[in-house]
């Protein structure tokens, strides 16, 4: 006969349970902090001067914190492990964004916050109108035996289009079991972290030299509805939706999902899942991609002719713009949910984009499931000839 030797329930105190909560709300934020580093600093959004190698810190007081600075008497232990944080005073547009993480956090230490978007768009006249999004989805978790909430990251499944699957995430796992996360979990996390979105980001085509950046929302139910956090103010649901547009529906975003839903012993674990979308890949590229295949070489990369490589750039941001305005296949780029029908919702077109806003395409139905009669890229530009758009 098989015996199975159960743990004792050990029962969490108040105490201990908020120092949990406040500790998942630090990490949360030190991963948010390391994502975003991570992301700005690959994709080539800020000059290389604009960030900072950050450290992270194990303190007496039970805290966890992304910081470049020197350790200080409350700190108890730092490690090796390096992220890419963005540094305040250097630029206006790294103080600007900054300046809405800091509105992030506001609303995440209330738990008001449900998600939120980091958008790149490209014509400054038309900012809903995106090439890339990248969206942090937070849930919440009550923590064993209290009835106190925390935010909890887990990146404990795959990256969808990609083989990388891992074991329970420890940081969740800690939070939902009441404990006070450790430096080497917390560690671990980033690592995990920032080496998801390395191997995705990598994957993405070059962004314009001409881009710009925006951030929206969203709040979970129990937001007053007269709340909005610092540097943020408040949008209408239509106006200011934000979606791709591409020249066909078979030119639907490239999407990625980084975390999701662990599992632990109390069941499905709560997450912050980042959805990373991008259309990169069919904007006009500065290189000629159909010139035949020669090789590679190395050369001593001269100093550009400063009049020549403006003229490149300013012909190159007229290209782009001329070819948004040729872009009419619309797509959503709002967050969707985790189930299959959501995810094939999601990448069913919105419709034609046209001058008195989006029109449906014949033939193509929207739903959550099911299948989509889809006409082809021939039939879709018929669609846009009829429509005059």
């Amino acid at each position: 006969m098989n015996r199975t030797k159960l743990k004792a329930k050990t029962s969490v105190r108040p105490d201990q349970a908020m120092l949990t909560a406040a500790s998942s709300i630090q990490v949360v934020k030190t991963l948010i902090s390391s994502g975003f580093g991570c992301i700005t600093w690959i994709r080539g959004l800020l000059s290389d001067d604009n960030f900072v190698d950050g450290t992270l810190y194990g303190s007496k007081s039970d805290e966890m914190l992304s910081a470049s600075s020197a350790q200080g008497p409350g700190q108890v232990s730092s490690s090796s492990t390096k992220v890419k944080v963005i540094k305040r005073g250097f630029s206006t547009e790294a103080d600007s964004l900054l300046d809405y993480i800091d509105g992030i956090y506001d609303a995440l230490d209330k738990q008001y916050l449900k998600s939120f978007v980091f958008a790149i768009y490209l014509d400054e006249e038309n900012p809903n109108n995106l090439v890339e999004a990248y969206t942090f989805t937070i849930s919440y978790q009550t923590i064993a035996d209290t009835d106190i909430i925390a935010p909890v990251m887990s990146l404990a499944t795959s990256i969808s289009q990609m083989d990388l699957v891992d074991a329970e995430d420890p940081v969740a796992a800690a939070a939902v079991n009441g404990r006070v996360p450790t430096l080497g979990e917390v560690k671990r996390s980033v690592r995990l972290l920032v080496k998801r979105l390395i191997s995705v980001c990598q994957q993405l085509d070059p962004l314009p030299d001409r881009r710009f950046a925006t951030f929206k929302l969203h709040y979970n139910d129990k937001t007053p509805q007269d709340y909005e956090p610092p540097n943020f103010v408040a949008g209408d649901p239509e106006k200011d939706r934000f979606y791709f547009s591409t020249h066909g529906v078979s030119q639907p975003p490239e999407r990625f999902s980084i975390g999701g839903v662990g599992t632990g012993q109390h069941g499905a674990l709560p997450s912050v899942q980042i959805e990373i979308a991008s259309i990169c890949s069919f904007l006009p590229s500065p290189e000629d991609n159909n010139a035949p295949f020669t090789g590679h070489t190395v050369t001593s990369n001269p100093r550009s002719d400063f009049v020549v490589k403006e003229t490149k750039r300013k012909a190159d941001n007229q290209a782009q713009l001329e070819d948004a305005e040729r872009r009419r296949v619309v797509w959503d780029a709002e967050p969707f949910g985790n189930t299959e029908r959501e995810k094939e919702a999601a990448n069913t077109p919105l419709g034609i984009r046209r001058k008195d806003g989006i029109g449906s395409i014949v033939g193509v139905v929207r739903h959550t499931g099911g299948a989509h009669a889809v006409p082809g890229l021939d039939e879709v530009r018929a669609i846009i000839e009829r429509f005059h758009v």
